[in-house]
């Protein structure tokens, strides 16, 4: 695939030599960059930490709808979950207006 897009910008270049003298190509080693770069390390390391902390809450989230759909037991982080008199059920149990 390399070769093909390198072919293609030769055949484009090559009939205007004033566009060849002036075109550079260059590329960027990304993987030098993460091997030498401290910043680029802590950097890598944040993101992460948060793609880390994205999948937890999501795996959570996941958890309280699997026990809703099911009508499992009701985790403490189930926004839903029992009132403070005892009683289950929907949210809008125990709330006049709803």
């Amino acid at each position: 695939m390399k070769g093909l897009a390198v072919a293609s910008l030769m055949t484009a270049i090559l009939p205007f030599p004033s566009l060849a003298a002036e075109t550079r190509i260059g590329f960027i080693d990304s993987a030098k960059i993460f091997r030498e770069y401290k910043l680029a390390q802590e950097a890598q390391q944040q993101f992460d930490r948060q793609v880390q902390n994205w999948r937890n809450e999501a795996a959570e989230k996941e958890k309280v709808v699997t026990q809703l759909r099911t009508g499992g037991a009701r985790s403490s982080a189930d926004p839903f979950g029992a009132q403070a008199s005892g009683e289950g059920g929907s949210p809008a149990e125990g709330h006049p207006g709803i």
